[in-house]
């Protein structure tokens, strides 16, 4: 839980999970988890439950070469770390532990990579990818079991990425959670301009939770500076859950930090959640 009693991302990741909800969040927040079911989102089996396996990145220091848990801890690293977790879905059998509720998602092990670009297989079809960035007081083992329990819950057809930035974990440690998260975003915004770069990439819908989405905010706005409307093109969609955003900011900083220029008339713009400083409540 966040503090000021704000939802646990248990409770969020719950939410966004149900089919009526999607629909509510797609009504407040202008359309962005209806554009995640429209784009990605099947009520079938996820691509996840067929082929267990996420992209992680993140940019916590390696505990013993990140090969045992809990691979990675909360201290920052000099550079950024990407591979693929290796998960063990619960069983979906009628009568399996997972129907009441004892048995859930295992992260079994870690294969990192060079780069953000050998990830990725072949070139083919395109592949959308949705990207969960968690928020205040999470192990990387935590994030990276709520991606993977976001993307089956919603039944997501593509690839799944966790981005984990270095988190104490404990209820006390907000003010070092939040000066980590923004020391992350140049290692997110890198994040994003792989996955653009990459011809096997679709398009880019993106979750972020409590200081996740102010991580998020920032990291947009950078790959926006550098990039211009090449940058919007690519990101189908973007969901701020139970954000903890700073209102009191000047109202320029926060209108550059999320507000992307028309697109043509052929595309729909990027559904984002706009938070107006002056007024201090989101809007449409």
């Amino acid at each position: 839980m966040t503090p000021g009693g704000a939802p646990s991302r248990r409770a969020v990741l719950r939410a966004l999970a149900s089919a009526g909800s999607l629909a509510a969040l797609g009504g407040s927040l202008g359309g962005c988890a209806s554009a995640l079911s429209s784009a990605g989102a099947r009520f079938d089996a996820a691509d996840l439950s067929a082929n267990p396996t996420l992209l992680i990145a993140t940019t916590r220091k390696p505990l013993n070469g990140a090969r045992a848990k809990p691979w990675f801890g909360p201290e920052r690293a000099a550079k950024m770390t990407v591979g693929r977790a290796r998960l063990t879905p619960p069983d979906e059998g009628r009568f399996s532990l997972a129907s009441v509720g004892l048995d859930d998602w295992r992260l079994d092990g870690i294969e990192t990579a060079p780069q953000i670009g050998e990830l990725f297989g072949l070139p083919g079809g395109a592949r959308d990818v949705l990207i969960y960035i968690h928020g205040f007081n999470q192990t990387f083992e935590a994030a990276v079991l709520d991606a993977a329990r976001l993307s089956d819950g919603i039944r997501f057809r593509g690839e799944t990425m966790a981005f984990s930035w270095p988190s104490k974990a404990k209820l006390f440690d907000y003010g070092y959670d939040r000066e980590s998260a923004m020391w992350s975003r140049d290692a997110l915004e890198q994040v994003f301009a792989g996955l653009m770069a990459s011809p096997t990439t679709g398009r880019i819908h993106v979750v972020a939770h409590s200081i996740g989405t102010m991580l998020t905010m920032e990291a947009l706005r950078q790959i926006y500076a550098r990039q211009g409307p090449a940058a919007a093109e690519r990101i189908a969609s973007v969901v701020f859950a139970s954000p903890d955003i700073d209102l009191t900011c000047s109202p320029p900083r926060c209108s550059a930090s999320v507000r992307w220029p028309p697109r043509s008339p052929s595309s729909p713009p990027p559904t984002i959640a706009r938070w107006r400083c002056r007024a201090g409540s989101p809007a449409g």
